[in-house]
């Protein structure tokens, strides 16, 4: 039973964290990306970065209902390949974000991106993560 909850567990975080991502893209709901950014603009985002957000919160839950699957094959095969899922998880999704931030930097060229500290100042400011997510619901 307890093998069962190693294997389930990064399934199921993943898909929490995605679901927080995707449930901000229905109609009505602001995408919490777009939300995010809005904080670190300080302004209403011109309409090519707001599609820009939109896309990245899609991208966001797709890539971790992604890292959920392939945690969940990883896990099945040996024992030893669960701490693999774990250190796996955390180094894909920072290099996701990195990524992601390098290529904000060369498609957004006319705009001023808060570092990633800065970012997560600005969040805490705000009042947290979970007071961002409250914002992106209708």
């Amino acid at each position: 039973m307890l093998e069962y909850v190693w294997i389930l567990l990064p399934l199921a975080a993943n898909l929490a964290v995605a679901c927080v991502f995707l449930v901000t893209l229905r109609s009505g709901n602001t995408p919490l990306v777009t939300v995010i950014a809005s904080i670190e603009q300080g302004a209403p985002l011109p309409e090519r970065l707001a599609r820009y957000t939109r896309r990245l919160t899609l991208a966001w839950g797709t890539v971790l209902i992604l890292l959920g699957l392939a945690s969940v094959l990883i896990s099945r095969t040996v024992a030893w390949n669960r701490a693999l899922v774990i250190v796996g998880d955390s180094v894909a999704i920072l290099m996701f974000y990195m990524l992601e931030y390098a290529w904000r930097i060369l498609f957004f060229p006319e705009r001023r991106f808060a570092s990633p500290w800065k970012l997560w100042q600005l969040i805490r400011q705000q009042g947290g993560l979970y007071r961002l997510y409250r914002r992106c619901l209708a």
